[in-house]
């Protein structure tokens, strides 16, 4: 019987079965059917004497551990319809149909409770199910090597048999827990191909071996590494470019919703950097109806010196539905993308950009030194920014030192652009960017922009170019910004050439309110700037000066005029580089009654993010 299962098992490696396929659960059940030793009637005990069931208890209860670490978090075999049910509670003590146990608690399928009829199996048909899943799982989960020193001819499977090419990586075909290890220190030309994933339990997985990273450099036209398949890990090395303005354009990573319907899901990108695409670092596309990305976790990745962007997402933006769901970024750096000075369709240059999204959130990432190239006079680059996006947040980041080009426009530090409802900003630093520190636009053509809020931010020294302000409302003329609240932000502004300001609204909008916060203009700077804005309200708020500053409305703003602007006694000069003690600081002076956002302690390890980058620019 051992001898017929394990060849069982080498058959199913080699046709490729996962532990985890319904034929897999079909033969496990099947195997382990003698499952009835005994039954519990009324509180009495009836033993099966053929399998020795008191003595196998304390077995069963020694060798659960063993079992749990062989098997799969569950073995159920939903898959027979044949077979009788057995409801086994499970360690959180909730009923769970299942013939097999969890193996967690297969010492739980020995126990006298629960149930005044419940039906188990033997020790021994408990663990087979985990000793044969566990071998099926080391069958299914091969390890790839691939080594400069390779050869394309070899199997791949060891170290000293690698496969040398990224184009014989791509021709394989993994299966759900496989590997691909790249030899540290190497570098492979060319691109990776991965259009088969894993599944959510045992993804594919690419990574460096130990010692150091590998590098995918990748040339013209090219991308590094194209996913068509979800359920797949790319972890710890280093993709290059061969510049951002080469030409024909290419990404670093690109997840590729190429056909109407398909989803790629359960994708991770970790501790990777990405950097010298023409295109973006990291891009999301979708490209027919109902084709997007879901579940995508981005975790300590830098891009940078890339053409288009270090990150961003694309996709149809039909009324109603979004492209992509549940996309989040987290701890990563978006630096030095200074755009495509020869593209003149659209804007380049951002740090991080997600559109036709639901449900992202955006978290404790920096971005700087982006957008200097881009010249498009349409609209230009932001650091961190949303755009047709939905119940989206961007919480805890910094955002500082980004720019625009000289003829374009925008540069600011973070956007709820075009088409963006119920989405949010919190608990943000927008420092020394040329355009706004906060930007509500709505450009023509987009979905409505509705019911967004941006709260417990820091605007200080933004607007450097083209008169932009702390925070600035704008939309195209067929358009409107509606229902949106500003509250407990503090906007510090300085004098500029174009007229920078704390606020400033350049169209009309519709029900915005500002309430609750602080502004402090300096040197001169405008509190608020704008035109007739019906509806709106900016009361509440508590308004400072040290210098000139011009309280006075430019034509006609809404309710609140700035009348009762206290003086600063001492002289505040905004410094160029982001001093979290220079911004404590002023917070304890401006911070007057419930206004004033708080100094988030998070802000010094975003900032300490790529500290130690040769081209990290201004920190």
């Amino acid at each position: 019987m051992a001898f017929a299962l394990i060849a069982l098992g080498l058959l199913l490696g080699e046709m490729g079965v996962s532990r985890s396929s319904p034929v897999a659960t079909m033969i496990i059940a099947t195997l382990g059917a003698k499952s009835v030793c005994r039954t519990w009637r009324g509180g009495q005990k009836r033993t099966s004497a053929k399998y020795g069931f008191h003595a196998a208890a304390p077995l069963a209860s020694r060798l659960s551990p063993l079992a749990s670490r062989l098997s799969p978090p569950c073995i159920v075999t939903r898959h027979l319809s044949n077979v009788r049910r057995t409801t086994v509670p499970d360690v959180s003590g909730e009923n769970v149909a299942n013939i097999w146990c969890q193996p967690c608690t297969v010492a739980a399928c020995m126990r006298e409770q629960h149930h005044e009829k419940i039906h188990v199996t033997t020790w021994f048909s408990c663990l087979l199910p985990a000793l044969l899943s566990g071998l099926l799982s080391s069958l299914s989960g091969a390890e790839y090597h691939l080594s400069a020193l390779g050869d394309d001819a070899r199997d791949g499977l060891t170290p000293e048999t690698a496969w040398q090419s990224l184009s014989r990586a791509s021709t394989a075909r993994y299966r759900p827990g496989d590997c691909l290890v790249l030899r540290a220190g190497d570098r492979f030309a060319g691109s990776l191909h991965l259009g088969q994933g894993g599944d959510a339990q045992q993804p594919v997985v690419v990574t460096s071996s130990a010692g150091g990273r590998a590098t995918i450099a990748s040339g013209n036209g090219e991308t590094g590494v194209m996913l068509d398949a979800g359920h797949v890990t790319l972890r710890g090395f280093d993709l290059s470019g061969p510049g951002a303005t080469a030409a024909p354009s290419g990404d670093g990573i690109h997840l590729r919703c190429a056909t109407a319907g398909q989803r790629v899901a359960g994708v991770v990108l970790s501790d990777l950097r990405v950097s010298g695409f023409p295109g973006h670092g990291i891009r999301l596309s979708a490209d027919g109806a109902g084709a997007g990305v879901d579940d995508l976790l981005v975790e300590h990745c830098r891009a940078s010196a890339n053409g288009e962007g270090g990150m961003g997402s694309w996709g149809p933006c039909a009324q109603g539905v979004w492209a992509h769901h549940r996309i989040v970024v987290r701890e990563c750096c978006f630096h030095d993308n200074r755009g495509i000075p020869s593209k003149n369709t659209n804007h380049s240059g951002n740090g991080i950009i997600l559109g036709d999204v639901q449900d992202a959130v955006i978290e404790q990432c920096r971005a700087w030194g982006n957008g200097a190239d881009c010249t498009f006079t349409g609209g230009g680059p932001v650091g961190i920014w949303l755009c047709e996006a939905d119940r989206s947040v961007i919480r805890a980041c910094v955002s500082h030192h980004n720019h625009t080009g000289t003829q374009s426009v925008d540069g600011g530090g973070f956007d709820l652009d075009g088409g963006c409802t119920r989405c949010v900003i919190t608990g943000c630093l927008s420092w020394r960017n040329d355009g706004a520190g906060y930007l509500l636009c709505q450009y023509q053509g987009a979905r409505e922009l509705r019911g967004n809020q941006i709260r417990d931010c820091w605007s200080v020294g933004d607007g450097r170019a083209h008169g932009y302000a702390g925070l600035h409302l704008w939309c195209d003329p067929a358009g409107s910004v509606h229902d949106c609240l500003v509250t407990a932000c503090t906007l510090v502004m300085d004098a500029t050439p174009q007229g920078s300001a704390c606020i400033r609204w350049s169209t009309p909008a519709d029900a915005v309110r500002v309430e609750n916060s602080a502004m402090v203009a300096l040197g001169g700077a405008w509190l608020v700037r704008g035109i007739g804005q019906p509806g709106c309200s900016v009361a509440g708020n508590h308004w400072f000066a040290h210098g000139d500053a011009r309280a006075a409305r430019e034509d006609q703003t809404p309710a609140e005029v700035p009348g009762a602007v206290e003086q600063l006694r001492d002289a505040w000069v905004i410094p160029d580089q982001i001093d979290l003690a220079w911004l404590k600081r002023l917070a304890g002076v401006v911070a007057t009654g419930a206004s004033g956002a708080s100094v988030q302690a998070s802000w010094g390890d975003v900032l300490a993010f790529g500290a130690s980058a040769a081209s990290a620019g201004k920190q």
